[in-house]
């Protein structure tokens, strides 16, 4: 037995010829499961998040991971399609979020003298890791976090 959803994946799938048919399933199945991207964002609280990254984050899951998850999309499986897209989205939002707080440490050396983090016991600076193009970087990924969390 196969939920609306699955029904509606399985559709598209086997529709090559005709684009309109195809983009009004897609549409379809974007409406579906517009509330499995809500309530992923809110279980890994994507909602604190500026509201430019969460467009960001939104828009890759509604069309990149659905499209890529359709295509992987196996019904021989015997699996519901909000399951299997469930976890893509899952995936995706989590290191999407840890690519964001990997850079945070970054914002809060206010010089390349201070200790960043501890590795082993050991202090570690930025302007001991750095190199003249990391600088650069480092300043240009100053400027994108501040916007991202609303830092002064």
């Amino acid at each position: 037995m196969m939920d609306a959803l699955t029904e509606t994946v399985m559709e598209y799938k086997e529709t090559k010829e005709d684009n309109l048919l195809r983009t009004n399933l897609l549409r379809n199945i974007l409406k579906m499961s517009e509330g499995l991207i809500y309530k992923v964002f809110n279980y890994y609280g994507v909602n604190h998040f500026a509201p430019l990254q969460q467009d960001e984050i939104s828009a890759d899951c509604r069309s990149l991971v659905l499209l890529k998850t359709i295509d992987a999309f196996d019904v021989s499986r015997k699996a519901k399609f909000s399951t299997f897209y469930t976890w893509r989205l899952k995936s995706h939002v989590r290191s999407k979020k840890e690519f964001f707080m990997r850079r945070k440490h970054l914002l809060q050396a206010q010089s390349l003298d201070k200790v960043v983090y501890e590795n082993d016991g050991e202090e570690v600076c930025l302007g001991d890791i750095l190199t003249d193009f990391n600088v650069n970087t480092l300043h240009s990924i100053q400027r994108e976090m501040k916007s991202i969390f609303n830092l002064n």
